[in-house]
């Protein structure tokens, strides 16, 4: 196995410790500690040529301009600037590529472990949702500029979340003030999020409930079937719309390359296991919890990859929702609560188990057959160490 099967095991097995434990909140912290752990490990201390874009995102640091990126230093770059501005406070600090690989890891992860460490009542699932479903330990180690981005305009409005608590008028302003600069630079940092912020903020003040979420889950998984030109014709219109404005360059490239082709053909086994994770933890979620926006961002999730599924950079297009979609867990997964409907939450927590096993097994057969190419550059996995 490697060492990304190995994670998803460990956190497994966490998990059912996690179920069936008496007094579940006594693991909660160790469990917390033990995953951040193991995903920053991952992460954090991988090989200069694991992750596709790794390699040149490294020599953009150091300052080698050979690479497709050119380096820190170009008085003149085509990197939006708050990339330019973040690489180089981490250059302040250190220049090797190890110190850049660490700490840029560190940053995609943060907003994730923020909400699991303070919202998440079964950091396990949290963890595993991350692992299996939305697969985003592999993505998170190619697109770095984006996590980037990602990254600081959800801690932004992490910011502004707990300002809104705060019963100190002056203090709040200040708070609800820094939050919004973060959110502006994130913005300012890939050209994605021209598109990915009034999706976040449009998310934020929709409103829905479980009935409305499945059955909204549920259309977008016929209509990637039974109407898969519908995210062709979607993305031509919008390359209509942008391929005269040089602000939106880094998405329109994609629009007529090679390697990311959108598929002609859809297979349900490429929609099911996220559609039926997403439905399962709906009807594990008590009616109160819908109106957290991470719940809102796991359904948008679902239903933007299932619109989505047949263009290869779609878990890029969906980032932001999946990091914080994956980091909501539903209430029923707590004891006390699986007491008053025990009969439906045992059979829901037996398949939502049975599906992660059977992603965990996808993925080690994944890793198992992979042959290296000069498109994936992700396995064979190595530490820099």
């Amino acid at each position: 196995m490697t060492i990304y099967n190995w994670v998803e095991l460990i956190i497994l097995i966490l998990f059912i410790v996690e179920l069936m434990a008496r007094k579940p909140m006594k693991y909660r912290r160790i469990i917390f500690y033990i995953g951040t752990f193991l995903l920053l490990f991952v992460l954090g201390f991988r090989n200069y040529n694991v992750g596709g874009d790794t390699p040149g995102y490294c020599d953009f640091f150091t300052g080698k301009s050979a690479g497709f990126y050119g380096s820190l230093f170009d008085k003149k770059s085509s990197i939006e600037p708050g990339f330019i501005y973040i690489s180089k406070f981490l250059h302040l600090i250190c220049s090797d590529w190890r110190w850049f690989i660490f700490s840029s890891s560190l940053i995609s992860l943060l907003p994730f472990l923020c909400y699991v460490r303070n919202k998440a009542i079964f950091p396990s699932f949290a963890f595993l949702s991350f692992l299996l479903p939305f697969n985003l330990l592999f993505l998170i180690q190619t697109p770095i500029r984006q996590c980037f981005a990602i990254s600081v305009f959800i801690l932004g409005g992490y910011i502004w979340e707990k300002a809104k608590q705060n019963t100190d008028k002056k203090s709040q302003r200040k708070q609800q003030i820094f939050s919004l600069i973060l959110m502006f630079f994130g913005i300012m940092t890939h050209t994605s999020m021209y598109i990915i912020a009034p999706l976040a903020i449009c998310c934020y003040f929709v409103k829905f409930n479980n009935k409305t979420a499945l059955f909204w889950i549920i259309l977008t998984f016929f209509l990637s079937l039974f109407v898969s030109s519908l995210f062709t014709y979607f993305y031509d219109y919008l390359f209509q719309l942008t391929s005269s404005l040089n602000a939106f360059q880094n998405i329109n490239q994609y629009h007529d390359s090679i390697n990311y082709e959108i598929a002609d053909d859809i297979s349900i086994g490429a929609i099911a296991p996220r559609s039926l994770f997403t439905i399962l933890v709906i009807l594990l979620s008590g009616e109160k919890q819908n109106i957290t926006y991470n719940y809102k961002c796991l359904v948008f999730a679902c239903c933007l990859m299932n619109i989505s599924v047949s263009f290869p950079l779609a878990s890029r297009i969906v980032l932001f929702f999946s990091l914080l979609g994956s980091s909501y867990v539903p209430s029923k997964l707590d004891k006390k609560n699986r007491l008053k409907d025990n009969v439906y939450c045992k059979f829901y927590i037996s398949l939502l188990f049975l599906l992660f096993m059977l992603i965990f097994y996808k993925h080690y057969e994944l890793c198992y057959n992979f042959k290296k190419t000069i498109s994936t550059d992700i396995l064979p996995y190595s530490f820099w160490f």
